[in-house]
């Protein structure tokens, strides 16, 4: 989050509820058409962090708002141990799961695994279902920072959950920074992507 934002970008409840979001754009098209009138989107993902108990309530809270502007949301919980990703736009806050996204993305399929990269959907990048692939049946807590360094994504903010019973809820979390002229590293450095968070 930034400082004075009561919103949330990213965030995780004690009760087993997740939720992150991506901006939404569309190869070759428009992005999704939103508007400022409605419920700002971190309002309503902050919502769904103070009173879903289930992926399922945070998924119709997003059918039910006032929505502005499209988002994908990545929702997921501890008790049904399963991620679903929303196309939240103002249109519409539709739920994909691994076997739906990939109608969108033009990704891989993964069995149990939905996803979205960093890049306009759908996408012709194949860097995320190539990590993705690699560690395919053994992707923990331990290793998902692989992904996000490879396939260079989450510049500002990066979150991982565990949800599998061994942990209770794990969560690793890194922000990244800036120098005064807004580059991720140093001053003279050679590497600007040193302080994004993925690198973190």
């Amino acid at each position: 989050s930034f400082p004075g934002m009561v919103g949330v970008l990213t965030g995780i409840t004690q009760g087993g509820i997740a939720v992150s979001e991506k901006v939404w754009y569309k190869t070759g098209k428009p992005s999704p058409h939103g508007s400022y009138k409605g419920e700002a989107d971190v309002f309503v993902l902050r919502d769904i962090l103070q009173y879903s108990k289930t992926k399922e309530d945070a998924i119709k809270t997003m059918q039910n708002a006032d929505r502005t502007w499209g988002i994908w949301v990545g929702v997921g919980d501890f008790s049904s141990q399963e991620l679903n990703i929303v196309g939240y736009q103002q249109a519409s806050a539709i739920a994909y799961n691994d076997e739906t996204m990939p109608e969108v993305t033009s990704q891989t399929y993964y069995k149990d695994l939905v996803y979205v990269d960093k890049h306009a959907q759908p996408s012709t990048d194949d860097s995320l279902p190539t990590v993705l692939g690699d560690l395919y049946g053994n992707i923990t807590l331990e290793n998902a920072p692989i992904i996000t360094q490879y396939h260079r994504t989450g510049d500002q903010q990066i979150a991982f959950w565990d949800f599998t019973p061994k942990t209770g809820g794990t969560m690793i979390f890194a922000i990244g920074r800036i120098n005064q002229h807004g580059e991720y590293g140093p001053e003279g450095g050679d590497d600007m992507s040193v302080w994004k968070a993925y690198n973190r």
